[in-house]
């Protein structure tokens, strides 16, 4: 097993010439590894019969040639901060030790310190909808949200306080395995594929699990702002129930919502693929994507439900209120009014969240001049309020933030 250190370089002068023995061989195999924002891991293969090595580790800008001598048995260097800069580029070599003698120093090997970054800083797309980060390589740190769309690779999102990006490989990664709450750091280059910006990991740490992954941001529109955040639309319904494959693939379906008609991706991976179609009106929960080989790249966004519980079914509207309903304030704490203007008789008021449970429900007269709802202490999001009354039902939408 290989032996790793961890240690504290220390800075020397270089003088004289260093001259290699036939018998003393040159180690060769040198790698970098886990490199973050924060450490990397370098790498050779053993040689036999050595005594130990020395190593040669430079900040490429600067100079400062530094070296330290290990043991035989130590193979595997991690350097951590403050002996990395990010964005810095450094150049690494290692030479054995044969009893007074030494070979010649491997010709080395470059590497460059990734960025730690926000997403909201690597995802941002030009007025084309092309990534602005191609190929540079960052560390990016957020919460795990949906599932892995990618057998034998990975393919899901993470998000921060600042925006979400999709990770993306052919292979697994450090043996992760996708959890929907997971906190990980990922260090990785930047690409784009169909529009959609990615970060094509090389390192994935998980830093914490089980992590609450919150409320959805109600949208009215798809766009580059929706791209790999967590998102809900609402009042939607299927426009064509044979669009619903139901058997398994991957297949998509036009849906109306307020603010329009939006395409809804279901994937095989999930297991919403084999469930039958959904039926009546619904506000829907996912992640925003995009698939479009268009330039400029600015179509072809959509929204990706995970779980049957993303589909929250509204109830369902007999007619629309003539006389007019205002909730005020809107958006609000969770204090706020409602006030009937004109209406004959009685009605009733309830108040359901976007899981379809009813958290509120009064009866008011014609005469009322309006209702005060309180909803508890910390209970943030979209909900719905049903008005029903001898003219008709109707549904209107209030955020408590």
């Amino acid at each position: 097993m290989k032996k790793i250190y961890t240690f504290l370089l220390l800075s020397i002068a270089i003088s004289g010439a260093i001259f290699a023995q036939v018998d003393c061989e040159t180690p060769s195999g040198l790698s970098v590894s886990n490199l973050t924002a924060t450490s990397a891991t370098l790498s050779w293969d053993a040689v036999d019969g050595v005594d130990g090595y020395t190593f040669q580790f430079e900040n490429v800008a600067i100079g400062d040639n530094r070296r330290k001598h290990f043991d035989a048995g130590i193979t595997s260097v991690i350097v951590p901060t403050p002996q990395l800069v990010q964005g810095e580029t450094y150049i690494w070599s290692v030479k054995s030790v044969c009893g007074v003698t030494t070979s010649d120093w491997d010709p080395g090997v470059l590497f460059t310190v990734p960025f730690e970054a926000d997403i909201i800083d690597i995802h941002g797309e030009d007025a084309d909808g092309d990534a602005i980060s191609l190929e540079e390589i960052y560390t990016v740190q957020g919460i795990v949200y949906g599932v892995d769309l990618r057998g034998g690779g990975l393919s899901f999102t993470i998000i921060d306080a600042t925006g979400g990006i999709n990770v993306f490989s052919f292979d697994e990664v450090d043996d992760y395995v996708v959890t929907e709450g997971d906190e990980i750091r990922v260090t990785g280059e930047i690409d784009q594929y169909a529009g959609l910006t990615e970060i094509i990991p090389s390192v994935i740490e998980v830093i914490s699990t089980g992590n609450d992954i919150g409320l959805p941001t109600p949208v009215t529109a798809l766009d580059e702002s929706t791209e790999s955040n967590y998102i809900s639309l609402s009042n939607c319904t299927i426009d064509d129930d044979t669009d619903w494959l139901g058997g398994g693939s991957s297949f998509n379906v036009d849906i109306t919502c307020d603010g329009g008609t939006f395409v809804m991706r279901i994937d095989d991976l999930t297991e919403l693929s084999t469930e039958p179609v959904p039926t009546g009106s619904f506000n829907l929960w996912g992640i925003g994507g995009q698939f479009t080989f268009s330039s400029p790249a600015l179509e072809g966004y959509q929204i990706f439900p995970m779980y049957n519980s993303d589909f929250i079914s509204i109830p369902e509207r007999l007619g629309h209120i003539d006389a007019e309903i205002d909730i005020y304030p809107n958006p609000n704490n969770g204090d706020f009014i409602i006030r009937l203007n004109d209406i004959e008789g009685d009605a009733s008021i309830q108040v359901f969240d976007l899981a379809g449970k009813m958290i509120v429900e009064r009866v008011v007269s014609q005469n009322e001049m309006g209702t005060l709802v309180q909803l508890k202490l910390g209970a943030t999001g979209v909900y719905q309020v049903v008005v029903r009354s001898s003219k008709g039902n109707s549904i209107e939408q209030v955020v408590v933030q």
